[in-house]
């Protein structure tokens, strides 16, 4: 499965796909013909093969919920769920099939996928070229892509100085003027926003496998969330901390059926006020700044800055 132009799902692989009345079921029937970048063809076996191996390893991608993968045939793959998943779907669109029978050890060394195109050459921390896969079933628009594995700054020092076609920049910098060059946004289900702790400080959790605390004593407080939510002027961020590239989100993704906006006004101060006031936060001295039980509503946050 692949994502269209419009961010909707479409099969790429896969010509169709069936959800049984129960929800637990999906079907799907491959194209025929479909090649892997050797010219070997891709069959139901290889769509199992990978998405068992990645359950079986479990740390990559969660398929935890997936109770059974068969291969009825050459064409058919059906997943059996241990609950009605709708996002599954939109899983399968990130994981590329690989070759039972060449996958191994060494298999990065000398890659072997099924999309448009097929690594050409690779060197670690430098660059990736990608030339088109005479194999895939339509042909791509460009023949040869080289890829640049630089950090944003040095991307930009590159574009300025022609050697680049297309570079990636942060919204931090998406307001630098490079000669032949025009910044573009991009759309994207990505959104960013700023996560807080909702629990009491003194909680641990698991970072990295590694256990660290976690918890604030101010943010755990749903009042305080809930008023930064109603009170935060979602386009003025967006105009002033991303350049203008973005648009105000009111979810943690792009293009669920509800739109935020709808049951709430955006930068609405008055109403921020009023939910704190109700969970007996108040400004008892004077200085601006509301407190609770002797503690002040005052959190440090961390975020990256790219200078250009």
């Amino acid at each position: 499965m692949t994502y269209d132009a419009d961010i909707k799902v479409v099969g790429d692989l896969a010509k169709d796909w069936q959800v049984s009345e129960d929800a637990l079921t999906w079907t799907f029937t491959l194209n025929n013909g479909i090649k892997f970048s050797d010219g070997t063809p891709v069959t139901a076996k290889d769509v199992v093969f990978t998405y068992q191996m990645l359950k079986d390893d479990g740390e990559a991608f969660d398929l935890s919920f997936v109770t059974q993968m068969d291969a009825p045939d050459e064409h058919t793959v059906k997943f059996t769920l241990d609950a009605p998943r709708s996002t599954f779907i939109s899983q399968l669109t990130e994981v590329p099939i690989v070759p039972a029978a060449s996958y191994g050890p060494d298999y990065s060394k000398n890659p072997i996928g099924s999309g448009p195109y097929k690594v050409a050459q690779y060197t670690k921390d430098e660059q990736l070229i990608l030339e088109a896969n005479e194999h895939y079933a339509t042909k791509p628009t460009f023949k040869k892509l080289t890829f640049l594995l630089q950090e944003e700054d040095a991307a930009l020092a590159a574009a300025r100085a022609g050697k680049v076609d297309v570079a990636y920049a942060p919204s931090s910098l998406a307001d630098q003027k490079i000669d032949g060059m025009t910044a573009q946004a991009y759309k994207s289900v990505d959104v960013r926003g700023i996560a807080m702790p909702s629990q009491p400080a003194g909680n641990t959790g698991k970072l990295k496998g590694e256990e660290v605390e976690v918890g604030n004593d101010v943010t755990s407080d749903l009042a305080i969330r809930q008023a930064l939510s109603v009170g935060l002027n979602r386009q003025k961020l967006v105009d002033i901390a991303l350049g203008g590239f973005g648009k105000p989100a009111f979810s943690s993704a792009e293009g669920l059926p509800f739109d935020g906006g709808i049951s709430f006004k955006d930068g609405d101060t008055d109403r921020a006020k009023t939910i704190l006031a109700e969970a007996g936060w108040t400004d008892s001295d004077g200085d601006g700044i509301v407190e609770k039980d002797g503690k002040p509503a005052s959190f440090t946050g961390s975020s990256e800055l790219s200078v250009g």
